[in-house]
């Protein structure tokens, strides 16, 4: 009777083995192309959620392996697994568009340079200024507005202030005063408004 047993399963075996194998001969090869590195279809393929720890233990992400019209910034509960969307994105491109017109704004809310430990806020960079973005009302508000590029946002820890470089000099720019301070180099304080 084990002998009937091991010849159904080494049957049953050779059939998956065969079933597998035929399979794998099926399938179309695709040839790796520079074409094909640099398109689409390979971004999806490799495509990996961008995420960060944010200070009470859940997570902001940013799926790249969703459509481009069906991304958006979600914070993720690890001990649940549930994901809840940060902020209205249509609002917030929205916001972005009285400021960037309708032909500068992007189509999707990419991930932030930085945000703030709780996700309160986020900035980006659009045409070489900083935006920062109020996340609970999807709200742009625009923090410079010099012709030299700003880059490397980063906020203070209490969220109050952000930090920058334009012209390889580091400014400081407070969120609740609207005012910039050079913290290196010998520019002038200027606020937001001038041009």
């Amino acid at each position: 009777m084990n002998r009937r047993v091991f010849k159904k399963q080494t049957l049953v075996f050779l059939l998956l083995v065969t079933a597998a194998l035929h399979s794998g001969f099926a399938q179309e090869k695709r040839k790796i192309t520079v074409e094909w590195i640099y398109g689409d279809d390979s971004q999806k393929a490799f495509a990996l959620p961008v995420y960060q720890w944010l200070d009470n233990n859940t997570a902001l992400i940013y799926d790249l392996s969703r459509p481009k019209e069906n991304r958006n910034l979600e914070v993720l509960d690890p001990l649940t697994g549930k994901r809840a969307p940060l902020l209205d994105s249509a609002k917030a491109l929205e916001s972005l568009q009285s400021y960037l017109g309708k032909e500068g704004t992007p189509q999707v809310l990419p991930f932030p340079e930085t945000f703030t430990g709780e996700a309160r806020l986020a900035a980006y960079s659009f045409g070489g200024d900083i935006y920062v973005l109020d996340t609970a009302a999807a709200c742009f508000s625009r923090a410079t507005n010099t012709p030299a590029e700003e880059i490397g946002a980063r906020f203070s820890p209490d969220g109050g202030l952000i930090a920058y470089v334009r012209e390889r000099n580091i400014y400081v720019y407070d969120l609740l005063r609207k005012t910039e301070r050079p913290l290196t180099g010998t520019a002038p304080t200027r606020s937001s408004t001038e041009s």
